[in-house]
């Protein structure tokens, strides 16, 4: 009784073991798509404001425009060069906003691909947890197997040198 007590009490443990590691690899995946989720808001937001920025830029590039016109002041020379510079300052802004927002795309990629292995190892873990409570645990139930009073062994009892094989019930019969 107390081999098969400990032979599920062993089977329990394995899945548990099993069991456990499938909670976490969900919740990894379920982190996974969580983080692809925020790439593709990352993305969103990131055009968005380079879009806004852009308009800015060509509504900023205008009025200057606009402004040295009213004044009276032609453009060429410095006034030609003042518009350029801040049409090139502005470029830069939005080059640097669609390099950031490619980062923080990579970056929440990175971490989903990261989930999706730390689920893998999880599961991987949990297998090789279940099979080392089998192997650690296996020697003792072949060991306690053969002691057991409910589980015969095998006996043999020679008389004028013939063998016979009988199970281990405590009598014999020729």
């Amino acid at each position: 009784m107390s081999f098969g007590l400990s032979l599920l009490s062993m089977g329990m443990q394995m899945y548990g073991q099993v069991q456990q590691g499938k909670q976490q690899q969900q919740m990894f995946e379920y982190n996974a798509a969580v983080n692809r989720q925020q790439g593709e808001m990352i993305q969103q937001a990131g055009a968005l404001k380079v879009e806004q920025m852009r308009r800015s830029k060509s509504r900023m590039a205008s009025s200057q425009v606009a402004a040295y016109a009213k004044a009276g002041v032609r453009m060429t020379g410095s006034p030609l060069q003042v518009v350029a510079d801040t049409a090139t300052e502005l470029e830069m802004d939005i080059m640097i906003e669609d390099y950031n927002t490619r980062i923080g795309v990579i970056n929440a990629q990175n971490q989903s691909d990261l989930n999706i292995m730390r689920g893998s190892q999880a599961m991987s873990s949990a297998y090789i947890g279940a099979g080392t409570t089998l192997l650690s645990q296996l020697p003792s139930f072949v060991g306690s197997r053969g002691s057991s009073p409910n589980i015969p062994t095998t006996s043999t009892y020679k008389q004028s040198n013939v063998s016979y094989g009988y199970a281990n019930s405590g009598t014999y019969a020729v």
